[in-house]
C-alpha cells in the first residue's frame, strides 16, 4: 500500500505539470488518462486495504481493543508525523465482537483521513461512556485548502463537455474553501446571544447552496420581527451541544 501511495503522489505531480508540458489541444486527453490511472491505483489500494482489514478482524477480536488502538495511533504518528493522542475513558472490554470491529475500523479510517487530507499536526481520539453506551470522536487541528491542478483540470474538462467554448477560457483564479459545520450537523439560525440586533445563519456544511433560499426567507422574517414560517428551535444557537448521528 505504501508503494501505491507513492505512485499516487507521483501521478499528482505529473498531472500538475500537464499544463506546462502538454499542448493545449491535448491537455484534456492527457489529464483524463492520468486521472484514469490514478483511479485504478486507488482502486487497487482499496482492494488491498480490504484484504488487510479482513485479515486483521481476528486480531481485533482476540487482542485488547485499547492496545490495538494505541498501536494504530502510534503507527499513524510514525508514518505521517501527526501526533495522535488517544484518550480512552470507557470500558471497551465489554463490547461485543462486532462492536469492537466497528469501533476500531471507524477510528482507523478517521485517522487515515486525518493523515492524508487534514494537514494537521495533532489529532485526538476520544472514547468515553455516554448514556449507557460508548461514543468516539476524532478531532484534528488542521485543514487542507490545497488547490490540486488535477481537480481543476477535471472540472474544466467536465465544464467544457457541457459548454465547449469554456475550454479556451483563461484561468483567472483558483481557490478552495472550508465548509462550516456543527456537532449535530444542523445549522445555527437565530439571534446571537446577548446581541438583540445581530443574527447567526451559518453551519450548513455541504448544504449551504441548497438551503440558501430557505435560510434567507426565514432569517428575513426573523429580522423583520415576523413569525418565521419554520420552527427555528432545533437550529437555535443556544441549543444543547450534541453529536450528529
Amino acid at each position: 500500500m505504501q508503494a501505491l501511495a507513492v505512485l499516487a503522489d507521483e501521478l499528482r505531480l505529473v498531472t500538475k505539470d500537464v499544463s506546462r508540458l502538454v499542448p493545449k489541444n491535448c491537455r484534456g486527453a492527457v489529464t483524463d488518462a492520468l486521472e484514469s490511472i490514478h483511479e485504478q491505483a486507488a482502486g487497487v489500494e482499496r482492494e488491498i486495504r480490504e484484504i488487510a482489514q479482513s485479515l486483521e478482524t481476528s486480531a481485533v477480536v482476540r487482542r485488547p481493543l485499547a492496545e490495538l488502538l494505541e498501536r494504530e495511533a502510534s503507527s499513524v504518528s510514525r508514518r505521517s508525523g501527526v501526533k495522535v493522542v488517544l484518550d480512552v475513558r470507557a470500558n471497551v472490554s465489554e463490547l461485543t465482537d462486532s462492536q469492537r470491529i466497528v469501533l476500531y475500523r471507524g477510528i482507523q479510517e478517521a485517522l487515515a483521513n486525518v493523515a492524508r487530507h487534514s494537514g494537521a499536526q495533532t489529532a485526538t481520539v476520544d472514547i468515553r461512556s455516554h448514556r449507557g453506551g460508548i461514543t468516539a470522536t476524532v478531532e484534528d487541528d488542521g485543514f487542507d485548502k490545497t488547490v490540486r491542478p488535477a481537480d481543476i483540470a477535471r472540472l474544466r474538462t467536465q465544464a467544457a463537455n457541457l459548454f465547449p467554448p469554456i475550454a479556451d477560457a483563461p484561468e483567472v483564479e483558483t481557490w478552495a474553501g472550508l465548509r462550516p459545520s456543527t456537532p449535530d450537523n444542523l445549522p445555527l439560525l437565530g439571534h446571537i446571544p446577548g446581541q438583540e440586533n445581530q443574527f447567526l445563519a451559518t453551519g450548513h456544511y455541504r448544504n449551504g447552496i441548497l438551503l440558501a433560499p430557505a435560510t434567507a426567507h426565514v432569517m428575513a422574517q426573523l429580522i423583520l420581527g415576523e413569525q418565521p414560517s419554520v420552527d427555528l428551535a432545533p437550529f437555535s444557537p443556544l441549543r444543547p451541544r450534541r453529536s450528529g448521528g
